[in-house]
């Protein structure tokens, strides 16, 4: 990126917590999320924007207490705001709440934790269809690792772990921090930092066999590795 893009703008989160670690945006940009693993209180921090995708223009916000972990590590939503999920680093777990009312941390109806059961998780993605689930795990050896909703953005259905499709990515970036998955440009990007790079994998889909994925539908894809490429130097 050309120099005068890289700091466009800042918000100070140190007034909400001095141990933020995920963030999420959502869809429209007016609404971002923030897990905090602060001793005090682990949270849930939402900031409100005035103008999209600009955060400089915070109008206000709000939290909500996160008790069921010590270190909440990351955080993501189905793009509708109606369930949220985090991730807890220190019980190996996955946290979803369903939200009656779209974004608003305060609407929280009801909660499913679910064990993972993975070294040190500490950053996740899902997919848009809320089928794929994708965990990194600071573990030996670093893995990123691949589940499988039963149904989608139902995690009281379980998930199916694909073991034998983890990604060891201990070679390239040993302190992985975040995930992204673009399912319609078959990209998945994983930062860390170690090397303060942002790479960039390719992936193709392959029918994943009935019996292995322990579901009730045949329609389901596995994520496969192709070539890693390292996209930002981060010099």
């Amino acid at each position: 990126f050309p120099s005068h893009d890289r700091h466009a703008g800042q918000r100070d989160v140190a007034a909400q917590t001095f141990e933020p670690t995920g963030i999420y945006i959502s869809p429209d940009g007016l609404s971002v999320f923030i897990t905090s693993a602060e001793v005090a209180i682990r949270k849930i921090i939402k900031y409100n924007l005035t103008t999209p995708w600009d955060i400089t223009t915070v109008a206000s916000n709000s939290f909500i207490t996160f008790t069921e972990d010590f270190t909440p590590s990351d955080i993501f939503f189905k793009s509708d705001g109606t369930k949220m999920y985090v991730l807890g680093q220190t019980n190996k777990i996955v946290v979803e709440k369903t939200l009656s009312i779209p974004w608003d941390l305060n609407s929280v109806t009801s909660t499913v934790t679910y064990s993972i059961n993975v070294p040190n998780p500490k950053a996740m993605s899902i997919s848009p269809d809320g089928k794929r689930l994708i965990i990194f795990s600071d573990g030996s050896p670093d893995r990123i690792l691949y589940y499988i909703f039963k149904e989608n953005w139902n995690l009281n259905s379980g998930l199916s772990i694909t073991l034998n499709y983890s990604l060891d990515v201990s070679s390239i970036e040993k302190f992985g921090t975040g995930l992204f998955i673009n399912e319609y440009q078959q990209k998945l990007y994983y930062i860390g930092l170690e090397k303060q790079k942002i790479y960039q994998f390719s992936f193709e889909y392959e029918p994943l066999p009935l019996f292995q994925y322990g579901g009730s539908s045949s329609n389901n894809n596995l994520l496969l590795n192709i070539n890693p490429t390292d996209i930002v130097t981060g010099k």
